[in-house]
């Protein structure tokens, strides 16, 4: 990253270019948004800000509560891999004040790209601010292609599935729908099985979920045939209650690797 570190306050909010936060702060931040797939993996994601070529955030007295960055050549391209703002933030401006700030040094690029998911005010934010989407842009016949080692037909096991139902009973469809796209991104950027990135996403949320919602998912799991040891790691259930329950299981479930299965 090239930027010289520059400061400026506005509606009680200080945006700071060109400087990357304490590595904790980005956690808190990402962990904040549901963003874990990223959290998993800091060392990743710290040396990811670090090549950006521009990073911009915003803090509200000494707590980072936003974040956006852009990855360039500096002349054809600029492509905002990230902005996020923490939930308790948003709808103050601040989004829209980070989207201005990280395409500042950027006007005279040709492109300014972004990839997004299809909520409704996603696309209404980012058409606010100049962009469009590419199937809307007349005479152009664009499409986005994205590599990775994830096969497109690649989905978790039925187990899992039936794990996360139980576990995320009750949330909204917005949070079971950003925890799932967090998955094929980890799985995707980590090169690594679906089945792994769910497993890992799960254990960074069920410590917010009910006693009884993870009784429930780690009864779905032993009955697959999952071991004890991996189903209280991915519930928070306790070993004696698991025991408790009957049936303990010793082998992994048919189809899944050692890798996958015993970290």
């Amino acid at each position: 990253m090239t930027d010289s570190p520059i400061a400026a306050d506005r509606d009680g909010i200080r945006y700071l270019s060109g400087a990357i936060p304490a590595a904790d702060d980005v956690r808190a931040l990402y962990d904040a948004v549901g963003w874990s797939a990223y959290t998993a993996d800091m060392d990743t994601l710290m040396g990811g800000l670090q090549g950006s070529a521009t990073v911009v955030t915003a803090f509200d007295g000494g707590r980072l509560v936003g974040l956006a960055r852009v990855v360039s050549d500096g002349h054809t391209i600029a492509y905002l891999q990230d902005i996020l703002v923490d939930p308790g933030h948003q709808r103050r401006g601040i989004a829209s004040e980070l989207l201005r700030r990280v395409f500042a040094r950027f006007g005279q690029v040709r492109q300014h790209v972004l990839l997004t998911d299809t909520e409704e005010r996603q696309r209404a934010f980012y058409e606010a601010h100049g962009f469009r989407e590419s199937r809307d842009v007349e005479g152009d016949e664009l499409r986005a292609f994205v590599r990775g080692t994830l096969a497109e037909d690649e989905a978790a096991p039925a187990y899992l599935a039936d794990a996360v139902a139980c576990l995320l009973k009750g949330s909204s469809f917005s949070d079971v729908a950003r925890l799932l796209a967090n998955a094929r991104r980890r799985a995707v950027m980590a090169s690594e099985p679906i089945a792994t990135a769910l497993e890992e996403i799960l254990r960074h949320t069920v410590a917010d979920r009910p006693l009884a919602a993870r009784k429930a998912a780690a009864a779905v799991l032993r009955e697959a045939g999952v071991p004890d040891r991996q189903t209280h790691r991915l519930t928070g259930v306790a070993r004696d209650t698991l025991r408790a329950m009957g049936g303990a299981r010793t082998k992994a479930p048919r189809g899944r690797s050692a890798q996958a299965g015993g970290k």
